[in-house]
């Protein structure tokens, strides 16, 4: 059974100026260090998150390397992508284990890290940002902006201080960028502004010295019957641009002028009624180029304040597909120790893992039960085994170190230790170790439907119907959303919850499909958690592995872009 593995943390430190009172929002007194008028900066290599495996087996690790391909040894190991300081010497992320989560600092190579500020449950902090001089970091938390120093360490939500007010929003404030030292811009919806019907939000400018939520940039966003909104957005390093990433009738990159005056320019445009681009515009650290990612690659262009240029492709080195989000870091970030890349670890062909546990000889034509009710560690699976029902695969120690991997991702999938059984059909599941990826033994097993009430083990696992998800999205359907909320009471009777995301079958079981696949059970994780479930969570992402349907056309790939919510006792 997946196990709550957090602790509790004394959060200790020097109390920073201007603490949150209550609810009041609070002036930030930040340093002097505007931008510059003209930018300095150079350009070092794109930061990225490269996968490996497939399905539930599918890793995700931080690379480097040059627009044309050249491979940049990299230190930091996070799986979440850092920001830079201006400067490069500093790197700032978010990371998650099960409820927990926390915004780290570190050198740019990763080294000297330590946690700003953290959490142990819902909501989680996001986004965290560098001020221009690195003296603070901006991120948002519950709907709100929130700022800390950059200095800080172990604090918790109630040292920050909070620079917006939901109480005047009408849904959240988020992904804070600065514009200068004492301004910031971020995506929110505000009551009383023509962005605000239907959820429709804009980009706003805020003053972190002045009270409210600051000012909408009406570039950002349209009224009337063809609606546009930003997604995500980027800052050009002088302050003067912002490129977002934009929804309307059809999807677009455009650039437009941070201080409200001008009209938009055009980036790219996608083909009417298309889902591209994906994820973030990021402008270069010297404010020349812009990358983004068209759904099919990632593109650069040129940028010169006034005209944009002819997009190019990013080159990737080999293995890589073209990963939608990116960051750039400058060219005086040290991002590893050393030039040289540690050789492999072999693993002896005489390894063998110990068995701390093996099955009791009355076990061994079983048909087992829920986990809960059968505490042996399985390290040879029963001959059969019942569908919607689980076995422990690993024991504690070993899920520290150990991953299971499914090859069968419709029959069985892991959760933590334990290995769930959900249709019918053979499953095969390997033990691997997490870092070497060695196999290190095999289960193989026949899952048969069997009223479980005949077995007198209690009660059985529940897969609950799909949640739905357009096409390229991450963003559930509104009627899977709201569907969800009704659930809620019966998810809050679980032990532990298991999220399968999948996506369309199309394009094959692709790097990007993992990806979104995984995309798509994190925002049915966070969406849980907004709603209260506080059982621990984990989450397979399937790909395009366990397709629904096969048909090539929009209703029948519908049906595959789903994320499934499993049940344990």
């Amino acid at each position: 059974m997946l196990k709550k593995r957090f602790t509790s943390q004394i959060l200790t430190g020097m109390a920073l100026i201007g603490v949150l009172a209550g609810t009041s929002v609070t002036s930030v007194s930040h340093a002097l260090g505007v931008r510059p008028a003209a930018y300095a900066g150079t350009n070092g290599p794109l930061i990225y998150s490269a996968m490996s495996g497939f399905g539930p087996s599918m890793t995700i690790s931080l690379k480097a390397s040059t627009p044309t391909g050249t491979v940049v040894p990299m230190s930091h190991t996070a799986s979440n992508l850092p920001e830079f300081s201006a400067d490069g010497t500093k790197i700032t992320w978010m990371e998650t284990a099960g409820q927990a989560w926390s915004i780290k600092v570190a050198n740019a190579d990763g080294s000297n890290k330590v946690t700003l500020v953290s959490g142990a449950s819902s909501p989680n902090a996001n986004n965290p940002t560098f001020s221009p001089n690195g003296n603070f970091i901006a991120f948002d938390y519950g709907n709100d902006i929130y700022v800390l120093s950059a200095t800080a360490t172990g604090k918790a939500i109630a040292d920050a201080s909070r620079l917006t007010t939901s109480s005047g929003m009408g849904n959240m404030a988020t992904k804070p960028k600065y514009l200068t030292a004492t301004k910031i811009v971020y995506a929110g919806m505000q009551s009383g502004n023509t962005c605000s019907n239907s959820l429709y939000n804009g980009l706003y400018v805020k003053d972190t010295m002045a009270a409210g939520n600051g000012t909408l940039l009406t570039n950002s966003c349209d009224s009337g019957m063809n609606r546009t909104y930003p997604i995500d957005f980027d800052v050009s390093p002088d302050g003067n641009w912002i490129a977002y990433r934009g929804v309307a009738t059809n999807n677009f990159i455009a650039l437009i002028k941070s201080d409200n005056t001008g009209s938009r320019i055009s980036v790219y445009s996608a083909s009417s009624g298309s889902n591209n681009p994906q994820g973030r515009p990021v402008f270069s650290p010297d404010g020349t180029k812009i990358v983004y990612n068209d759904m099919t690659s990632n593109k650069i262009v040129s940028w010169d304040g006034t005209t944009v240029g002819s997009a190019t492709n990013v080159v990737f080195p080999s293995g890589v597909n073209s990963p939608s989000e990116v960051a750039w870091a400058p060219a005086s970030a040290v991002l590893s120790a050393t030039t040289t890349v540690a050789p492999t670890t072999t693993i002896a062909a005489t390894t063998t893992v110990p068995k701390t546990a093996t099955a009791v000889a009355s076990y061994a034509n079983a048909i087992p039960g829920v986990t809960i009710t059968d505490a042996k560690v399985y390290t040879a699976a029963p001959v059969k085994v019942s569908a919607d029902s689980a076995i422990n695969a690993m024991t504690p120690a070993e899920a520290k170190t150990y991953d299971i991997v499914s090859k069968t991702p419709s029959v069985c999938l892991p959760n933590d230790d334990d290995l769930v059984f959900l249709d019918d059909g053979k499953c095969i599941a390997t033990i691997v170790n997490e870092k070497t990826r060695a196999v290190l033994r095999t289960l193989k097993t026949t899952v048969v439907s069997t009223d479980i009430s005949t077995l007198k083990v209690g009660n059985e696992i529940a897969v609950l119907s799909p949640l739905y998800f357009d096409a390229g999205s991450a963003d559930m359907k509104a009627a899977s959303s709201k569907r969800l909320t009704s659930l809620l009471p019966t998810i809050k009777k679980a032990g532990s919850i298991l999220i399968a995301g999948h996506s369309g079958s199309l394009m094959g079981n692709t790097l990007e499909n993992q990806a979104l696949s995984k995309s798509r059970a994190t925002s049915v994780v966070t969406a849980l958690k907004k709603l209260g479930a506080t059982a621990p969570i984990a989450i397979a992402a399937v790909g395009a592995l366990d397709p629904v349907s096969t048909g090539t056309s929009k209703a029948a790939q519908d049906k595959n872009r789903r994320a499934v919510v499993v049940l344990i006792p």
